[in-house]
């Protein structure tokens, strides 16, 4: 693979595409498990770094994790997931995401894993042939899409924003139209980077079709241009992943965290709460600088929330952040947590009432399902989803709700014992829990997992006469 071939590919009848944006951005990433800066990928670069002539990619090499691809670039958060690029795409380009053109594309992006109930964990991302392929796809269909309907030079600088079709003015169009592309797809404020890159684009696909020696009509080739910039854009690091350098722009961490810089907490939310890029209101915030203010990000998470999609979406991330399993809990119980949840939300109601409000349960003598005082933890999704062979189920969940419920992390040096009940009844493990070291924590959190004994534990259906610790330990 290399800049001389696969450089045309066939998007419509009588059209063609420019597809190198590929090979500068993600290529040298399918070979050497490293990905290219938009900085970096100025030029037209081979995809086989080296000499190498780039067959092992294709002969499936090893996936490259993304938490170790970008060793000496800015820590990142993660790939966006597939319905957060496609999301994304079509914000970006103003398109329909249910075009025909862009189903065959969604349908080519990679499977994604769940790790601790979220897609988007980057232990379970990375890029290999497979995804680059997914991507490209995805980016010719975007281009695609863009350009339906545009058939001269007036009517493409309509659709970039330009009213004129003289040629000195093109051209400025094509670049401001660049500038402002790049500029979005990196979810970023304003730079003069922003129209380098945009120039320096524009000017490796007027030498890629140089070389091609081929008769390329004025149209054709302001298409070729406009197309090669969508691709480029959608196929930069900086559009696929959740890169965050801080508010310094480096890549720099002090004690493990990095204070974010505005647009990175403008993304943050954005994502969290609409799956797409911040939109213009989070943005002018973010230009402002007044996003780092607790009181302005409240309003904006407040404004979010106030939408539908922006409530479904926060829902489902509690819910994945809870490590809810759907291979493990049946459907009909997801539904009634997540009901749970959006009520919640919706009604404001208090945090207490989050751990300790009324759920559906179904009861283990068979008795119609009850609304019980057991909030999350109750919930028969939860319940299952922490159930496990050959760890005590309790203990599952108790280090569930330390890590979490708690936000904290299970202390070195645990003996093996404590993590097998064996002959104990669960009397007899809570005592041992409350007069040994292990009482320092336990003590904090053996109050949220005492209502895990009301379950049967094969069935894992509530049994009201079932209560080890007796009625003191209701949260």
């Amino acid at each position: 693979m290399n800049n001389s071939t696969g450089v045309f590919a066939t998007l419509s009848p009588g059209r063609k595409t420019c597809s190198w944006a590929s090979l500068i951005v993600l290529a040298t990433c399918a070979c050497s498990g490293e990905l290219l800066s938009p900085e970096d990928a100025t030029e037209p670069v081979s995809a086989a770094p080296d000499g190498d002539s780039g067959g092992n990619a294709e002969e499936g090499d090893e996936d490259a994790p993304l938490d170790s691809a970008l060793e000496s670039s800015p820590p990142l958060l993660a790939r966006l997931t597939n319905d957060e690029i496609i999301e994304s795409v079509s914000r970006l380009l103003s398109i329909s995401s249910e075009s025909p053109e862009h189903q065959p594309a969604a349908q080519s992006l990679p499977a994604e894993a769940i790790v601790d109930g979220l897609v988007n964990d980057a232990r379970n991302q990375s890029f290999d042939q497979l995804a680059i392929s997914g991507f490209d796809q995805l980016a010719t269909a975007a281009s695609t899409v863009f350009l339906n309907g545009v058939s001269s030079i007036a009517e493409l600088n309509n659709r970039l924003g330009c009213e004129s079709s003289q040629p000195v003015e093109t051209a400025e169009c094509l670049e401001t139209f660049g500038e402002a592309l790049i500029e979005r797809g990196s979810r970023s404020g304003s730079s003069v980077e922003h129209l380098e890159h945009a120039r320096a684009v524009l000017e490796a696909v007027d030498a890629i079709v140089s070389s091609q020696e081929q008769n390329v009509s004025a149209f054709d080739e302001y298409s070729l241009k406009v197309q090669s910039l969508i691709q480029y854009v959608v196929l930069s690091p900086k559009f696929l992943l959740m890169m965050e350098s801080g508010e310094s722009g480096e890549s720099t961490e002090v004690d493990g965290t990095i204070s974010l810089g505005e647009y990175e907490i403008a993304s943050r939310l954005a994502y969290l709460l609409s799956g797409a890029p911040p939109d213009d209101v989070l943005l002018t915030i973010a230009d402002s600088e007044t996003l780092s203010d607790p009181a302005v990000r409240r309003e904006q998470v407040d404004r979010l929330l106030e939408t539908q999609s922006g409530q479904a979406r926060f829902v489902a991330a509690l819910i994945g952040w809870l490590g809810i399993d759907p291979t493990l809990a049946n459907e009909a119980d997801i539904e009634i947590l997540f009901d749970f949840v959006l009520d919640w939300l919706a009604t404001d109601k208090s945090f207490a009432d989050f751990y300790s409000g009324g759920i559906e349960v179904e009861h283990l003598d068979g008795s119609a399902s009850g609304s019980e005082r057991f909030g999350i933890l109750g919930s028969r999704a939860f319940v299952a989803s922490h159930t496990s062979f050959p760890t005590p189920s309790f203990i599952t969940r108790g280090i569930a709700v330390v890590e979490s419920l708690l936000c904290s992390e299970l202390p070195d040096g645990i003996p093996a014992e404590a993590f097998s009940a064996g002959e104990q009844t669960a009397v007899e493990v809570f005592e041992v829990h409350s007069r040994n070291e292990c009482a320092v924590c336990h003590q904090v959190f053996d109050n949220y997992g005492a209502l895990f004994q009301n379950f049967d534990p094969e069935t894992l259906l509530y049994d009201p006469a079932r209560k080890p610790f007796g009625d003191s330990f209701e949260l």
